[in-house]
């Protein structure tokens, strides 16, 4: 799979994109080119919002005080205190509470969502198989980027992600890169 930096770059302020945003945006393409186009596509654009940009895994934005919100949510894993902000969002998808660290290994050391080939891993295997939501990308039409953000997180964004899909999807091509 092949992308067209001179489409993508509309998205980003000013139309320009710094090299790790390059990089960033390379590794995800090569991570997924044996997905088809529009699966790719939607993939990228989750990272792009969910990573606030950068095409790079990050930590969710927020003061300590902010994710213990989270803390006692039996539907996250977080049975202790402090496993809100501990557990909180990383990676390019944002995986948050203790269960989804455990399901993906990195329990004892949840910085490890931020090692992009562990954050592609986690991005892969839950938007093929339903792991975040129950919903996964095979639930859905190629064109009805607007409803695969239950994949991720309900319909938060829905519409602006599926606007970064389809400025995603003209960029790509199945040809493969060497």
């Amino acid at each position: 799979m092949k992308i067209d930096f001179d489409k993508v770059r509309v998205l980003f302020p000013g139309s320009k994109m710094s090299v790790p945003q390059v990089a960033g945006t390379e590794f995800i393409v090569r991570a997924l080119e044996d997905w088809p186009v529009w699966q790719a596509a939607y993939a990228l654009a989750t990272a792009f919002h969910e990573t606030a940009h950068s095409m790079e895994p990050i930590t969710e934005y927020g003061p300590k005080s902010y994710f213990n919100k989270y803390d006692g949510r039996k539907d996250l894993g977080n049975d202790k205190p402090g496993d809100g902000f501990k557990y909180r969002g990383r990676g390019y998808v944002q995986i948050t509470g203790r269960a989804n660290y455990r399901k993906y290994a990195i329990e004892a050391a949840p910085e490890d969502a931020l090692v992009p080939a562990k954050a592609i891993e986690i991005l892969r295997h839950g938007m093929q198989t339903g792991a975040f939501t129950g919903k996964k990308l095979s639930d859905y039409q190629p064109t009805d980027y607007l409803h695969m953000r239950k994949i991720i997180n309900g319909m938060d964004r829905a519409k602006d992600i599926a606007g970064y899909a389809e400025v995603f999807e003209s960029a790509l091509s199945e040809e493969v890169t060497t």
